[in-house]
C-alpha cells in the first residue's frame, strides 16, 4: 500500500502552482424554449477568458430542453428536448434525442419518437457511451414517467425503472446522475407520499435502494429538475445549486439541507437551473452557475458565468460578463438569458465506449494539451479519501493493489491506458477487455493526469476520476 501511494504521488515532481487547476472557462448554456426573440433560444458557447458569447444552434428553433451534455467523443454536444402538442411550435426541435457539432453548428438526431420521447428531463451519458434520461411519455391519451435508456446509435430504447418496477406511480420524474460510490445510476422520483423527492440509486437492471430523501413533505429530498446531481467527490454527498441557492443531501439523510444562499452578489443576477462542479481535483472546491448579469444596467441582461468558491467562508462570486459591450441586446436578438441546462465545455476527459460484449474503448480527452504525456491508474478500492499532492490538488483514488501495475502497464489487456501520450487534438484510446473475467458487479475507479516536466509541479492537467461498474 505504500509503495502504491508512493508511486500515485510520485505523479507529482514539486510543490507549486498548478498550471491548470481548473477546466478552461467555456461554459455551454441555454435550453430555454420561446417563440420570442426576446429569449435566447438553443445552446450558446459561454467564454469567460474572452468575455464572448457564442450561439452554437442559430439555424435551427429548439423547444425547451432541461439537458445539454458533452458527447462521448467529448467534441459534439448532446441534449434531448422536450415536446408539445401545440401546433405554434411544430417547426421546432423536439421531442427527442439530438447531437450539435459546435464546429458546424448543426444539429443532427438520434431518435425523435413525439409518443416515447415526449418529455426528456435530466439525460447522462454512461459508461457505455448510451443516453440515460428521465422521461415523461406518452401512452396513446395517457402520460407516464420513466428511467429510460437509449444506445448511441439510436436503435435500442429500454426502460431501466418505471412505476412497475418501482412498485408505486411515478408522478415527477426529472434527475439522474452517477453515483460514485457504486457506480450505479441515481435517480430523482417523487409521488407525494411514498417517495417525496427521493435519490434512489438503481443498477442496471433496475433494482434499487434509496439513496437519501423520505416520504412526506417534511422530508423533501431533491428536486432534480432544476438541479443537477452530483456529488462533492470528498464527502460523497450530492451538491447542486437551483436559483441562487446550493443545496446538499447527504447519503441516508430524510432530507436536503441548505449550505448556502448566494443571493445577490455585487448586485449581479444569478438566475440558473443546474450547476456544476469545476474539477474537484482542484485544492479550493468551485461551483459553475450560468444566468444573466445586470448590474451596470437593470434593463439589460447579458450571459453571465459564475464561479462560486465553494471551499471559502462565504461562498465568494467571481461574476463575468460574457457580453459587456451589450452586442446581443443592442442587435435586438436576445435579452433574457434563462439558462434551463448547462455543462462545461470539453470536460468529458474520461469516457469508456462499449464495442463488443465484455470490451470497452477507454477514451481519454484532454484537448488543451496536445503531444502531451499522460499515466492513467485504477482502484477497486474507492475514490475517496484523496490522495493529497503537494501543491493542494487531490488525486480521487485509493491505491490498492491494482494501483501500481496498471500506473505501469502491467495489467494489459483487461486495463490497457493506450499509447500514454496523447495525440495532436489532445486525446488518446486505451481499452477494457474484461472478456476473461468472470461475473463481478463491482465499481472500479479510474484517474488519470497529464504530465509535462515545464509544468511548476509536473503535471499539467489532473482531470476527476471516473467511476466504472464492472458487470
Amino acid at each position: 500500500m505504500k509503495n502504491c501511494m508512493l508511486l500515485l504521488a510520485g505523479m507529482v515532481l514539486l510543490a507549486g502552482i498548478a498550471s491548470a487547476q481548473y477546466h478552461a472557462p467555456l461554459y455551454v448554456a441555454g435550453g430555454y424554449g420561446s417563440t420570442s426573440t426576446a429569449y435566447w433560444n438553443g445552446f450558446w458557447l459561454l467564454d469567460a477568458r474572452n468575455q464572448s458569447a457564442t450561439h452554437l444552434t442559430p439555424n435551427d428553433r429548439i423547444y425547451t430542453s432541461y439537458n445539454v451534455q458533452m458527447d462521448v467523443d467529448n467534441r459534439r454536444l448532446v441534449f434531448a428536448p422536450y415536446g408539445t402538442t401545440s401546433s405554434t411550435y411544430a417547426p421546432y426541435v423536439q421531442s427527442g434525442i439530438y447531437r450539435v457539432d459546435p464546429a458546424t453548428q448543426s444539429i443532427t438526431t438520434v431518435l425523435w419518437d413525439p409518443m416515447a420521447l415526449y418529455g426528456p428531463r435530466r439525460l447522462l451519458v454512461n459508461q457505455d457511451g448510451d443516453y440515460v434520461f428521465a422521461c415523461y411519455q406518452r401512452v396513446g391519451s395517457s402520460y407516464t414517467r420513466s428511467f429510460l435508456k437509449l444506445t448511441s446509435a439510436g436503435t435500442t430504447l429500454t426502460t431501466i425503472l418505471d412505476s412497475t418496477k418501482l412498485g408505486t406511480t411515478i408522478s415527477t420524474d426529472s434527475g439522474v446522475g452517477r453515483n460514485m460510490d457504486t457506480g450505479h445510476y441515481l435517480f430523482n422520483v417523487h409521488n407525494g407520499s411514498t417517495y417525496y423527492y427521493a435519490v434512489l440509486d438503481v443498477a442496471e437492471n433496475g433494482t434499487f435502494t434509496t439513496f437519501g430523501g423520505g416520504s412526506g413533505s417534511a422530508n423533501y429530498g431533491w428536486y432534480g429538475l432544476y438541479t443537477n446531481m452530483e456529488q462533492d467527490r470528498d464527502s460523497g454527498h450530492i451538491v447542486g445549486m437551483y436559483s441562487r441557492v446550493i443545496y446538499q443531501l447527504r447519503k441516508g439523510d430524510p432530507k436536503r439541507t441548505t449550505l448556502y444562499n448566494v443571493g445577490y452578489p455585487g448586485g449581479y443576477t444569478i438566475y440558473t437551473y443546474g450547476s456544476n462542479f469545476d474539477l474537484q481535483t482542484a485544492p479550493s472546491k468551485r461551483i459553475i452557475g450560468t444566468g444573466y448579469y445586470t448590474s451596470t444596467n437593470p434593463t439589460i441582461y447579458d450571459p453571465a458565468i459564475y464561479q462560486i468558491d465553494a471551499g471559502s467562508p462565504g461562498y465568494p462570486v467571481t461574476a463575468v460578463n460574457c457580453d459587456p459591450t451589450h452586442a446581443l441586446h443592442n442587435s435586438g436578438l436576445t435579452s433574457y438569458k434563462y439558462p434551463y441546462a448547462q455543462c462545461i465545455y470539453r470536460s468529458r476527459n474520461i469516457q469508456p465506449l462499449k464495442i463488443a460484449p465484455k470490451g470497452w474503448q477507454l477514451r481519454f480527452s484532454c484537448p488543451d494539451h496536445p503531444g502531451k504525456y499522460y499515466v492513467a491508474a485504477i482502484s477497486l478500492s474507492g475514490y475517496r479519501p484523496a490522495v493529497p499532492l503537494p501543491d493542494g490538488r487531490r488525486i480521487h483514488l485509493v491505491p490498492d493493489r491494482f494501483t501500481g501495475p496498471s500506473l505501469l502497464g502491467h495489467l494489459r489487456p483487461f486495463f490497457d491506458p493506450g499509447p500514454q501520450q496523447l495525440d495532436a487534438s489532445g486525446e488518446a484510446i486505451g481499452s477494457l477487455d474484461l472478456s476473461l473475467l468472470p461475473a463481478i458487479d463491482q465499481p472500479m475507479w479510474i484517474a488519470m493526469a497529464v504530465l509535462d516536466p515545464a509544468a511548476p509541479n509536473g503535471i499539467a492537467f489532473l482531470p476527476d476520476s471516473y467511476v466504472f461498474r464492472i458487470p
